[in-house]
């Protein structure tokens, strides 16, 4: 989802404070050539910031910036019941997560689309959480 209306600063010069455009892109012209730090923040989402960055009078520099929401969906530990014989379907994973905003979709590698998994076999699996069409969180759970 491209965020819109996010507030750029770049340290270490003469510039001013500005928001991205509706495409989520920003452009400056930067006149000196040099290292800077570039913040990128919204309401609502964490900042990010970008230390070092060499911008080039005249040259266009792309920052790959995913800005997380302060709500997002946060892994707070897992419940992991061990398959007890070779070849047998009698694991189990019991989530817990912390915050993020209903509703939240799970989906597993093995295809799960629940929260808490049950009658698996030993394997090592990775989960996405998803809230709304965002992706906000992920963990490898074993």
């Amino acid at each position: 989802m491209v965020l819109s209306n996010v507030s750029v600063v770049i340290t270490g010069g003469t510039h001013h404070a500005e928001l991205s455009k509706l495409t989520g892109t920003y452009k400056t012209g930067t006149a000196t050539s040099g290292l800077y730090t570039v913040t990128f923040s919204k309401t609502g989402y964490t900042s990010k910031v970008f230390t070092g960055v060499n911008l080039q009078s005249g040259v266009l520099t792309n920052l790959d910036v995913s800005l997380r929401p302060v709500n997002a969906v946060t892994y707070a530990g897992a419940l992991v019941t061990n398959v007890n014989c070779n070849g047998a379907n009698g694991g189990a994973i019991d989530l817990s997560i912390a915050n993020g905003t209903l509703p939240i979709n799970y989906i597993w590698s093995n295809g799960g689309t629940t929260q808490d998994l049950n009658t698996i076999p030993a394997v090592i699996l990775q989960l996405q959480c998803l809230m709304g069409w965002d992706a906000v969180s992920h963990s490898h759970l074993r």
